[in-house]
């Protein structure tokens, strides 16, 4: 059987373990917040003992505005600034990364989430399991056959999804999460969907038609008359919603599944 890819959605991760010692930091001997570091590293090397993956990658977000951008120029506009103290720590990530060996990707212009779509389908393609490591729902439109989500759990450890679970924790089938999504919208994103459509009408209506076009092609048999107005009012931003959601499975990522080798390390 094929070695699986594992991929790692570097600034989720990142993220996560900086704002889960927020009430109590972890500094380093220089007195400079090391939460970040202490916390990515952590959480890598449990994958690495869990899981001893031959090949692996961390997927990180461009430095430059993306494509998307493009699209929208208000997407991603309300989010909060990234605190300077974390900041500060990526580079010391990005440089230990590089020192370990570790592969580590970056294509300006696409976002993390473009580079692990088009490994995924390209690990798919050749029927190579691949595991990406995310708490980011968008990624869950991937899942599928030998494409899997191992989410990161509060208390240590990962949680594996598939099709089954993500059905259970949604109320959706993984390909319905782009179209779920494009109806709720995403406010950490700016992603504004259909307005007054909520998660359990998305579901409904979801369940019931089975795809965005599907609502829109039977919108006259839907009884509610307050959600035909929604979704006859904001169709265009629905529509522009699954846009900014769809990965590009296409990105030049440099690499082949099979090129992410991961170096032997010291792993304990």
């Amino acid at each position: 059987m094929t070695d699986p890819l594992y991929i790692l959605d570097g600034y989720s991760v990142v993220y996560r373990s900086y704002f889960a010692f927020i009430r109590n930091p972890m500094f380093n001997p220089q007195g400079k917040n090391a939460s970040a570091i202490m916390g990515f590293f952590r959480s890598l090397f449990m994958l690495f003992r869990q899981r001893n993956p031959t090949h692996f990658a961390v997927a990180l977000d461009s430095t430059t505005p993306t494509f998307r951008h493009d699209k929208y120029p208000e997407y991603k506009a309300t989010r909060e600034k990234t605190p300077e103290d974390l900041k500060n720590e990526i580079p010391v990530i990005e440089e230990i990364l590089k020192a370990l060996g570790v592969p580590t990707i970056r294509v300006n212009g696409f976002e993390a989430d473009d580079i692990m779509a088009t490994l995924a389908v390209q690990s798919k393609a050749e029927g190579r399991p691949c595991y990406i490591i995310t708490g980011d729902k968008d990624l869950l439109q991937l899942v599928g056959g030998p494409i899997k989500i191992l989410k990161p759990e509060s208390g240590g450890g990962f949680s594996e999804m598939d099709e089954a679970a993500v059905l259970r924790d949604w109320g959706v089938r993984p390909d319905q999460i782009l179209d779920y999504l494009s109806l709720v919208g995403d406010s950490s994103d700016n992603i504004p969907g259909v307005k007054g459509i909520g998660a359990k009408t998305a579901v409904a209506l979801l369940s019931s038609y089975d795809t965005l076009d599907g609502i829109y092609e039977h919108l006259d048999e839907i009884s509610s008359k307050s959600q035909q107005t929604k979704l006859t009012e904001n169709r265009e931003l629905g529509y522009l919603s699954r846009d900014l959601i769809t990965l590009a499975t296409d990105t030049p990522v440099g690499f082949t599944p099979d090129e992410l080798h991961l170096p032997e390390l010291d792993r304990h």
